[in-house]
């Protein structure tokens, strides 16, 4: 690699930097009031900006802001006689809270309660979870966790078990898998607490923890098999769980806050780092707020389960990764980073990209994504009604031809609804482009078409489509660009097209003279919380757009983007930019008031790539459609290619790479405390 000066320079200032001035900083405690409460479980309300805390005594849940400040949102006291809750989380997606009732005269009867999340709070049902072997020391149901459809999981502490409870309060027993009974239990205070922390992951599985044997399960939320996640070492007693947006796995103990992260959708992980914390205070349950900070519960609920009513106080404690001191540096720590630091100079990292080439005469595809379920990509084609699958080695299928779309027609940006099982396309109408539409196909073989809907625009042309790219949120709405008149669409779940937005930001930018003045709107992405990024060819902007009032805002870069195409959101919440000569990598920690522009690769120009996805591992992969061909009348070519791009992260390596090399090998020891 070449390195100037400043390289150099830059390199050797983190160096001593990190040796001679570690950073200091003072805990950032938050206490509440509030007499006999000793919750057991926590979490956090984006949308409100609060921590919302249940109650071992009472049927109570309070609101606790940042600076300590208590409200009651829930106080239920039509639950039956003695009834607390335990676990509790958001349903962001469907406005509820949802917080496991337990009834200390009856503990056989427990239950899941869902109140709106929108003030007065109503209760919106209350299911009964009952188990015989349902005690004060192994509840019948103990934690909860929500997916995107509103399905609730509840552990059993008591039999190992969960229970499914549908949006509607419907209960059903997921699984009992026999995972979760052959590991032996040891004698201890616990050995009757079974199943206990739950959490959903997108990708459509639950991580539990078990109290008494130590373990964490892998549970499809669909079947229920589980599995024993293996671990580098022994968890003891885990409870609450939780899981950052970098896939970070939280996982607490009485003693011990653990950092555990896997590479392999958690058939595997490892525990990289731990935090000690209070045994006294009895830390039970943990989340994660804004920027991924990580908050334990101090609920003394060991206090409560003994009869104690006199507490007050409780406190809610942010941990994080900061440098109180250096590691201990020895000859040998030296010598290593030295030794790395001139290999990495005059030994750059090589390595071939991965190129997929695939054959189909006359396709001309515009955009791409990757289909995590069956392992293959879906491309359109620029010049017929025809979705392909491509796989790994370039093997291609078709897996729709929709003859019967009207005359002319093509697929321009293509996406995956994961959770309602669907392939929807954006349909471009050559012979009357003011026609455009949303088609959605059964993801399932024979991929039968659901709905086709009309998406009506004077102004379309072959130059600026009515309707371009596509994106789809958890709940099945889709998003649809158009690039003639800067709105955007939204397509419910059922095919029902509205206005979603015509912002007046989408217009306050001048649009400089080019070939592709035309063309405004083009890629889109869904962000899970709550909003779509999109990006403007003609001006070279990125917007932010609240998905449900079409509020539009130019996030701020620094520096200014070329023709701006496809977009995708990697799992770290890295977004990637394809443009006709370059993929930008793009970050923001302000969910994307700004931006920041920290990487870029040369793309080759002459294979017009128009589209960006991402697949297994967070890996980018950029299509070489060569539409620029299909779009002046070319109908020669059958070879297209579909490209993995290498990055600072998996092999091309540059000075930044260097310096984060050297960021995470001084801080490999690091002391994990409270700020």
């Amino acid at each position: 690699m070449s390195f100037t000066i400043t390289n150099y320079l830059l390199i050797l200032t983190t160096i001593f930097t990190l040796i001679q001035s570690p950073i200091s900083g003072s805990p950032h405690v938050i206490e509440f009031k509030s007499p006999n409460l000793y919750p057991e479980s926590i979490t956090y309300d984006r949308s409100a900006q609060h921590f919302v805390v249940g109650s071992l005594r009472h049927p109570t849940l309070l609101s606790v802001s940042d600076a300590g400040i208590t409200k009651t949102i829930v106080s239920d006291q039509s639950l039956p006689a003695n009834s607390s809750f335990l676990g509790v989380t958001i349903d962001n997606i469907h406005k509820r809270l949802l917080a496991v009732v337990f009834q200390h005269s009856d503990p056989s009867n427990c239950g899941l309660a869902a109140y709106d999340l929108r003030t007065p709070h109503d209760r919106i049902f209350l299911t009964t979870l009952f188990d015989a072997k349902s005690s004060t020391s192994a509840a019948g149901a103990n934690d909860v966790a929500v997916d995107f459809l509103g399905n609730a999981y509840v552990t059993n502490s008591a039999s190992n078990l969960i229970w499914k409870v549908d949006i509607e309060g419907k209960a059903s027993v997921l699984s009992e898998s026999k995972a979760f009974t052959r590991t032996p239990v040891p004698d201890s205070p616990y050995s009757s607490c079974g199943l206990n922390g739950i959490i959903y992951c997108s990708k459509g599985y639950l991580i539990v923890s078990q109290s008494n044997t130590g373990n964490l399960y892998k549970v499809d939320h669909e079947d229920g098999t589980g599995r024993r996640i293996s671990l580098n070492k022994e968890l003891t007693f885990p409870d609450g769980v939780a899981l950052r947006s970098d896939g970070v796995l939280l996982v607490v103990s009485q003693d011990k806050l653990y950092y555990i992260k896997s590479d392999n959708s958690w058939s595997d992980g490892v525990i990289y780092d731990e935090t000690a914390l209070d045994s006294y205070s009895f830390p039970t349950s943990v989340t994660v707020g804004d920027e991924d900070r990580a908050y334990v519960l101090y609920g003394h609920v060991k206090e409560g389960i003994l009869g104690n009513s006199q507490r007050e106080r409780f406190t809610i404690l942010e941990l994080y990764l900061r440098i109180s001191r250096i590691m201990s540096f020895t000859i040998t720590n030296y010598l290593l980073i030295l030794t790395t630091i001139f290999t990495l100079i005059q030994s750059p990292i090589s390595g071939s990209p991965h190129v997929i080439e695939f054959k189909s005469p006359n396709l001309y595809p515009e955009s791409i994504t990757y289909d995590r379920s069956a392992q293959h990509f879906v491309v359109g084609s620029l010049r017929h009604p025809t979705l392909l699958s491509v796989s790994d080695a370039g093997i291609t299928k078709t897996i729709v031809s929709d003859q019967s779309l009207p005359a002319n027609s093509s697929f321009l940006g293509v996406t995956i609804d994961n959770i309602h099982k669907r392939l929807l396309a954006v349909v471009f109408q050559h012979s009357d482009p003011s026609n455009c539409g949303l088609a959605a196909y059964d993801l399932r073989t024979p991929h039968d078409r659901i709905f086709l809907t009309t998406l009506f625009d004077a102004k379309s042309s072959t130059s600026a489509a009515g309707a371009n790219d596509v994106a789809v949120d958890f709940l099945g709405n889709a998003y649809v660009t158009n690039s003639a008149s800067n709105l955007i669409w939204k397509v419910d779940i059922e095919g029902k097209a509205s206005v979603l937005s015509e912002s007046k930001a989408f217009t306050r930018t001048p649009v400089p003279d080019s070939p592709y003045s035309s063309c405004g709107l083009n890629g889109i992405i869904y962000c899970s919380k709550g909003y779509l990024i999109v990006s403007q060819s003609n001006t070279g902007n990125l917007y932010k757009v609240d998905h449900e009032d079409g509020t539009g805002r130019r996030i701020s870069l620094n520096k200014e983007l070329t023709f701006p195409d496809g977009v995708a959101l990697r799992s770290d919440g890295v977004l990637l930019v394809v443009s006709q000569d370059k993929l930008y990598y793009i970050k923001s920690d302000n969910s994307w008031s700004d931006g920041v522009v920290y990487d870029e690769t040369a793309l080759d120009s002459y294979s017009f790539p128009t589209s960006v996805t991402v697949g297994d591992e967070d890996r980018a992969y950029v299509l070489y459609g060569h539409v620029k061909e299909g779009i002046l009348g070319n109908s020669q070519r059958e070879r297209f290619t579909i490209l993995e791009e290498i990055t600072l992260e998996s092999g091309r390596c540059g000075s930044i790479a260097v310096i984060i090399w050297l960021q995470k090998s001084f801080v490999m020891n690091r002391i994990v405390c409270a700020r």
